[in-house]
């Protein structure tokens, strides 16, 4: 009984270590939380250098026939909905979207 109760409890430690790592050490974590801040400091009308240097270089980018383009960042573990930067033709922001 005793082996089985060591058992148990290593194996749900083992558990919350992966949990945390993935929610808050793994380098994903890390950069999806640092975007989570930094994209509260990105305001319409910013030229994408302004952008870029705040926030970096994306990890998706999207674009149209118009010129348009919107720009994805690393979110956080699990977050619900994305981190995104809409430019126009011109290279200025449009529309920002955080984590809501």
């Amino acid at each position: 009984m005793q082996k089985l109760l060591k058992a148990i409890l290593s194996a749900g430690f083992l558990v919350l270590a992966i949990s945390l790592y993935f929610i808050k050490w793994s380098p994903g974590a890390i950069k999806g939380n640092e975007n989570a801040k930094k994209i509260l400091l990105i305001k319409n009308g910013m030229s994408m250098g302004e952008v870029f240097e705040i926030m970096g270089l994306p990890i998706e980018k999207m674009g149209n026939t118009n010129g348009d383009s919107t720009y994805y960042y690393q979110t956080p573990f699990a977050a619900a909905s994305n981190i995104s930067v809409s430019f126009d033709h011109s290279g200025r922001v449009v529309h920002v979207q955080p984590l809501e």
